[in-house]
């Protein structure tokens, strides 16, 4: 299970999957107010309150699933066909973590109070998804190789 290399690429695009939580993925300050667009939607901070003016249920619910959808792949390492679904999945979904973020981070005009200036400042979330595509799409050419491997063996019995 955890021998194949497709295995460990698995692992890792679900550990970056998990890190989505703890990362943001950028920080707009307007008028003396710090926004913050992290997993959950586009927060405010000001005089020690937190509070969320506009909650994404979208960046939410496929950051859960960028996670959980490569850890339960990891586990079907005997049924190859649903593990490169599982993966192809995964990707379809880290590519919607990253354009919906990118949705927040052009569109913030409409969701913040106007503002003379917006300054923005990029967090790591915004990486994250790409290095989890990258993974899962060399975790998906194992998952093939191996395949193509079986495939090759059954035709010389």
């Amino acid at each position: 299970m955890i021998q194949r290399i497709q295995s460990v690429y698995l692992l890792l695009a679900a550990l970056c999957g998990m890190a989505l939580f703890f990362v943001e993925f950028a920080n707009f300050t307007a008028d003396s107010n710090t926004f913050v667009l992290d997993f959950l939607g586009i927060s405010i901070t000001s005089e020690g309150t937190n509070f969320s003016p506009v909650s994404s249920m979208v960046i939410t619910s496929f950051s859960v699933l960028s996670f959980l959808l490569p850890f339960v792949a990891i586990f079907l390492f005997k049924n190859r066909q649903n593990q490169l679904k599982l993966s192809y999945v995964s990707l379809a979904l880290c590519g919607g973590v990253f354009a919906t973020a990118l949705f927040y981070i052009l569109g913030i005009s409409n969701f913040i109070p106007p503002a003379d200036e917006i300054s923005t400042s990029y967090g790591l979330g915004l990486i994250i998804p790409l290095v989890e595509m990258v993974l899962l799409f060399l975790a998906s050419l194992g998952i093939n190789k191996d395949e193509n491997l079986i495939k090759s063996l059954d035709r010389l019995r």
